[in-house]
């Protein structure tokens, strides 16, 4: 496969507290990766250097062979490379439609000579962006709330919304942050179902999250961090049986 994504021996530190010690991932092209790991191990910094929102100390990201490292959170997202965040965020006034549209790339619009001399240029593609945005929707199953305000989804419903939104951002990789955090069950195998999905129609995703029944059924590789290190790489069932991996979550049993 594909490497798409690398950090290679990436620290970052917060006046004398390390919070990633020289830790490296990848991610290959048409996977769903797992990054897991206790509280503190780092996961959360290390996505947010990914991602652009934080600069990192030391080492280099690199991003479909080409080197990220540091560039701010806007130009990463102009490459292909986007994220969700744990809380849902956008607009609550704004419906389904309007908030997947949002986030579409390139729109005439944007240009106030073209919005005002121009209309017929940006109307046109409106249209385009709409049907985009209702063929997302259906791959997240949003369709039937299409027309609905934001604030009156639920929980699991904003969650989708949010990956709708990298989605229409037309990216090569998403990061996803916890994505069926605080999500009843039911809603997380539906959630982690449209993944699959999604993974299937050649989409890739890195994954931060706690929910081990999510990582187990979605996830491979997976990736394990601890202490701001990655730990262990490998399936779920090679990573769950390690014992540098069961070290590092339940305390060090003797043996």
């Amino acid at each position: 496969m594909q490497e798409l994504l690398r950090a290679n021996g990436v620290s970052k530190h917060f006046g004398g507290v390390t919070a990633v010690d020289g830790a490296s991932l990848s991610v290959e092209a048409g996977t769903i990766t797992g990054l897991i790991g206790p509280n503190g191990a780092g996961k959360t910094t290390m996505f947010n250097i990914l991602s652009g929102t934080l600069r990192p100390d030391g080492g280099q990201v690199t991003f479909a062979g080409i080197d990220i490292t540091g560039w701010p959170a806007e130009r990463i997202s102009r490459t292909g490379l986007t994220r969700t965040f744990q809380i849902a965020r956008g607009f609550p006034s704004l419906t389904v439609l309007e908030s997947l549209m949002l986030y579409a790339p390139g729109q005439a619009g944007d240009d106030i000579r073209t919005a005002i001399f121009r209309p017929s240029r940006w109307r046109e593609q409106d249209r385009r962006i709409a049907a985009r945005a209702a063929e997302v929707a259906d791959k997240l199953r949003l369709t039937e709330v299409l027309d609905n305000r934001t604030e009156a989804l639920s929980g699991g419903q904003k969650k989708l919304l949010e990956i709708g939104r990298a989605l229409m951002a037309e990216p090569r990789l998403i990061l996803l942050d916890e994505p069926v955090a605080g999500v009843n069950p039911s809603l997380s195998r539906d959630i982690a179902d449209v993944l699959a999905g999604l993974r299937d129609d050649g989409y890739t995703f890195l994954v931060v999250e706690h929910d081990m029944d999510t990582v187990a059924r979605l996830c491979d590789p997976v990736v394990v961090m601890a202490e701001g290190r990655d730990l262990a790489t490998g399936s779920f069932k090679e990573v769950t049986a390690n014992r540098a991996v069961q070290d590092a979550y339940l305390g060090h049993v003797p043996a």
